[in-house]
Parts: structure tokens; C-alpha cells; sequence
């Protein structure tokens, strides 16, 4: 319901100004190859089965309805931990991984048929919720071990994006496709989290673990036909405290989450408050 300005001033949406809902489902898979080397698809967020934005996309049009609908895109990689218990490096306190890995583009809006939606005075894919860019990087994961109840991991992210080329970012008439397509280059992303981690035995089949992740997120300014485009830069910090109850004593073990997101500052972002339901299933061949 608001957004960060270039400034870092929190400024709240009024009405039609561009607040947005969103309903997400996403997915991930991984498989453990051996005791310390896994490989992993994750396709989270996943996909906006439904969303809205509150705006008024074209003075002529007040009756089209704005979302941002449509699949983000996934992360596929390996990751091999270096120092732990079961690693090459022996090691009760502390563990330490790295996951290279690429992000992979699906499919994004087709914005000449959303500028035919807005015609009809439609519902109007107004933005795609990724980059749709490839991408290549790595995941560093660094755990300290207090007790046998207590770590604090930090981890980062670090993804560099393939420029791409003659696309559309927003509805655009067929008439004017081929003068509106740019080449966008996003530059790269970087994520760094620390979160102190308790887990607590209920019995010897449950257990409750409690997080407090602190995030920092940034991204640089964008470029559009080899231009930078100014006060494109982003850069977010925020706090996602989570519960989780994992039940090992059923058939297949079963780990349910749910975990709560609030923004703490920003820069050209915005302020999103979230609420993720997680439910982790545990085979083993």
C-alpha cells in the first residue's frame, strides 16, 4: 500500500495511485546426491494466480482494471556444502555451501494482446512480475552453530542478467511494436540475510523452529538501449519472522511454515508486506 522513494521516504498510495495485491503459488524440488551435494529447481514466487492494481491505466479507458499476473521465473543449481559434518571439511560449528546457479526465463505478457484487453476496457496485464532475463550467479550459505538448539546463518545471492533484447515492458498497439521494442539491460541483483535460528523439541517426532531473517536487497540502474536510466537503482531492507512445525514421525515427514514479511526501508521500491504458507515434504529412495 505505499512505495520508497529515491530518498528512502515511505510514501503511502492513495487512491488509483498503484497499490497492488497479489495471490502467488510456487513450487521447488530438490534432491540430495550425495551427504553434501544437492541439486534443486525452485520456482518461487512461482506464479500470480491473481492480483490486482489499483490504477487508472489510460484517462480513456477508466474502466479497464490493471494486475500484475504471470509466471515468475526459476532458479535451477547445485548445492555442494564445503564445511559441516558430512562435508570434505569436518566441522561440528560451523557449515559453510555454495550453490552456483542459473535463473531461467519463462515466458513473459503479451503485451500487444493486453493493449487489446485495454481497448475492450478489459482486465490489463499492466507489468510482468520478473525480469525474464537469464541469468547466472551463486548462492553462499554460512551457518554458525551455538548449540545444538541455536545457529545464525547468513546468506547471499548474487545474479548477473543477460541483456535482453527487442522486448516490450509495457501494453503497446501492434501498429507501434516495432518502435516501442528496447534492449534492457538489469544488470544484476544482490541479496545478503542474517537470521538467528532456534529449534526446540516437542517430542521425539516434533519439533518447532523459529526464525528471524533480516534481508537486504539491492539492484542497480537499469539500462535501456545502452542508456542508464537514472533513479532506477532499488534497494530494500526487511524483517520475516517465522514459525515452522515439522512433524518427522508421519509416513512422509512433513514441515509446515508460515512466516510474515515487513518492510523496513527502501530505496525506488515497493513497500510489500507479505504472508507465506509453506508446506515442505521429506522423501527418502
Amino acid at each position: 500500500n505505499g512505495t520508497y522513494d529515491e530518498d528512502g521516504k515511505y510514501e503511502a498510495y492513495e487512491s488509483k495511485e498503484g497499490a497492488i495485491k497479489a495471490f502467488n503459488l510456487g513450487f521447488a524440488l530438490e534432491y540430495g546426491v550425495n551427504d553434501f551435494i544437492s541439486a534443486a529447481v525452485q520456482w518461487a514466487p512461482g506464479v500470480n494466480l491473481w492480483s490486482e492494481r489499483d490504477m487508472i491505466i489510460h484517462p480513456l479507458f477508466p474502466d479497464a482494471t490493471a494486475n500484475v499476473n504471470g509466471l515468475y521465473d526459476i532458479f535451477a543449481g547445485a548445492k555442494i556444502q564445503v564445511v559441516g559434518t558430512a562435508a570434505p571439511v569436518k566441522s561440528e560449528q560451523i557449515r559453510f555451501a555454495v550453490a552456483p546457479g542459473v535463473k531461467i526465463p519463462l515466458p513473459g505478457a503479451d503485451f500487444i494482446a493486453q493493449f487489446d484487453n485495454l481497448m475492450d476496457e478489459k482486465d490489463v496485464t499492466v507489468a510482468d512480475p520478473d525480469l525474464h532475463a537469464l541469468g547466472l550467479g551463486a548462492r553462499l550459505y554460512a551457518d554458525y552453530v551455538v548449540t545444538p538448539a541455536l545457529f545464525v546463518n547468513l546468506y547471499s545471492e548474487y545474479i548477473y542478467f543477460m541483456e535482453r533484447t527487442d522486448v516490450l515492458l509495457e501494453p503497446t498497439s501492434e501498429a507501434d511494436e516495432d518502435t516501442s521494442k528496447v534492449d534492457v539491460d538489469y544488470g544484476y541483483s544482490l541479496k545478503v540475510e542474517f537470521e538467528p535460528n532456534y529449534t526446540m523439541d516437542l517430542s521425539e517426532t516434533t519439533s518447532l523452529n523459529l526464525g528471524l531473517p533480516v534481508t537486504y536487497s539491492m539492484t542497480p540502474d537499469m539500462k535501456i538501449n545502452g542508456e542508464t536510466v537514472k533513479d532506477t537503482a532499488s534497494s530494500d531492507v526487511a524483517v520475516k519472522p517465522g514459525i515452522s512445525l515439522f512433524l518427522k514421525g508421519l509416513m512422509i515427514p512433513t514441515e509446515f511454515k508460515v512466516s510474515f514479511s515487513q518492510p523496513v526501508y527502501g530505496t525506488n521500491t515497493g513497500a510489500a508486506q507479505s504472508v507465506t504458507f509453506q508446506i515442505k515434504n521429506y522423501l527418502k529412495f
